[in-house]
């Protein structure tokens, strides 16, 4: 709150061995039973289907460069029907690159559950969750996927880099940041916010102070600053405030300013903002508060 010739007619080139794209099982038997072998984490799910996509962009290539070659060989002038060669030099470039996306997407996907359940993990222990239940009530979408006022904001930040950012949606009772809506983890590209906040039917405009463009200007100060991030979030942002290096640092002020940058954007008068920070902040944090919002509305 981060790819021969021959002397009679030129032969099309045969096609390499195919590729293929069913991923091994990865239901194995149980452990204890004749035979049985671990069963496939996700992280070796996902490494196992990077390697086969990989494989297969070659395999696009090969065909790729063969059909070129084969295609010079025989002197065909740009539009000339393709002779059977050619055809199937051209079929089997097409099964490869299906073959290809295929399984970059079935690796994405796995490597995406991965990183669901490293964080599941994480948050189980940084939420003092009780159950294996409650771990499981955590929701996971990226900010690429939000919706409605939080895709405008998403949007706004104009960064590719924030799309995959983890958004974990918290259910209320296991919120332990009591009024503060959300937060973030630069490190881990997270941000987590309390369900009832995400989507609070109550309100006919959601996140109206838009916290979540201050989360992700924090996630986009990470990528930035990289590994002088925890040093920024200790450097002053204005010397002339006396007070500690909370709010006033580095990362705040990127934060900050982005947050209201988008809230002017939307024609929320700066009187309106200051409203609804009051209840968060005290006096001597809006010494700094008042600084960026004169930089973002003008004195």
């Amino acid at each position: 709150m981060s790819s021969a010739d021959r002397q009679e007619r030129p032969a099309a080139a045969e096609p390499a061995p195919e590729t293929s794209t069913e991923a091994p099982e990865t239901s194995r038997e149980r452990p204890g039973s004749a035979g049985a072998e671990p069963a496939e984490t996700p992280a070796e799910k996902a490494a196992r289907l990077q390697d086969l996509a990989a494989r297969c962009e070659r395999s696009v290539g090969d065909a790729s460069a063969r059909l070129g070659d084969t295609r010079a060989g025989l002197g065909l002038p740009a539009g000339e029907s393709d002779p059977p060669g050619i055809a199937l030099d051209k079929a089997a470039l097409a099964r490869y690159q299906g073959q290809a996306a295929e399984a970059k997407t079935e690796a994405g996907e796995a490597a995406r559950a991965e990183r669901v359940a490293e964080l599941r993990r994480h948050l189980a222990a940084y939420l003092e969750l009780k159950s294996d239940a409650d771990a499981e009530s955590l929701r996971f979408e990226t900010a690429g996927g939000l919706t409605g006022d939080y895709a405008e904001q998403f949007k706004f930040m104009n960064d590719p880099r924030l799309a995959e950012t983890m958004i974990a949606v918290v259910p209320d009772r296991l919120w332990v940041k009591g009024s503060q809506p959300s937060e973030s983890s630069a490190e881990r590209d997270l941000i987590l916010v309390r369900e009832g906040y995400l989507k609070d039917p109550a309100k006919e405009h959601q996140d109206e102070v838009a916290w979540m463009t201050h989360e992700l200007g924090h996630i986009q100060r990470g990528k930035d600053a990289g590994e002088r991030y925890a040093a920024e979030s200790e450097e002053k942002a204005f010397d002339d405030i006396e007070t500690g290096t909370y709010p006033n640092n580095k990362v705040e002020e990127h934060a900050f300013g982005r947050q209201f940058a988008y809230l002017r954007s939307k024609g929320v008068p700066r009187e309106r903002v200051a409203e609804l920070l009051k209840d968060e902040y005290g006096p001597e944090d809006f010494r700094f508060l008042d600084k960026l919002l004169d930089r973002t509305y003008g004195q």
